[in-house]
């Protein structure tokens, strides 16, 4: 990947097709001319999710976790989570519906450096996805609330990959949706 530092230079002026109508707009930020996909993160990067999964956290160590033996751990319960998805069977299913609940009812607040990011991207004519931990039904909301429905594609969420993040399952994913599984040094994550 290209720290974003290194991506900034002088505006050049682009015209793209949005909606039947030609855009004439000038990116703030320019990716090098060998990049052809960006794959957007959601948390963090386009928009900060505000969950408070201490309660969450517990109940699901307290209930499930704990009488199996597994060790609490806040800050990794999805990793504690993957780790004994075998020893959790389809009560593994049960608990990401139970994450995936309290990310949905969750407000978020738009990160405007992640949203230029992926403006400036669009605008260079580049392709865009999102890969992301949070649920489908989360990054299904903000995009139909932001505008963004099909303009990010594929859309990978947590539903939809066996292993999750940091693990490069859902990056391989995009990469073969888009032809470049095999020239992975075309993209940006």
């Amino acid at each position: 990947t290209i720290p974003v530092q290194n991506i900034r230079s002088p505006p050049v002026k682009r015209h793209i097709m949005a909606k039947d109508t030609i855009l004439k707009e000038e990116p703030k930020i320019r990716f090098p001319d060998e990049v052809r996909l960006v794959i957007f993160d959601f948390d963090g990067t386009l928009a900060n999710l505000h969950v408070d999964w201490e309660p969450l956290v517990t109940q699901v160590w307290d209930d499930f976790l704990k009488p199996m033996g597994i060790p609490y751990s806040e800050e990794l319960i999805y990793l504690v989570m993957e780790q004994y998805r075998d020893e959790l069977g389809s009560l593994y299913d049960q608990l990401a519906a139970m994450f995936a609940s309290v990310e949905v009812a969750a407000e978020y607040t738009v990160c405007e450096e992640g949203m230029e990011l992926l403006k400036s991207a669009r605008t260079q004519g580049l392709r865009v996805a999102l890969h992301s931990s949070n649920s489908r039904k989360v990054l299904s909301r903000f995009m139909k609330e932001r505008g963004l429905e099909g303009k990010l594609v594929p859309v990978v969420g947590f539903e939809d990959v066996d292993r999750h993040k940091p693990d490069p399952e859902g990056l391989k994913i995009i990469l073969d949706h888009h032809g470049l599984l095999m020239n992975p040094e075309y993209a940006l994550f």
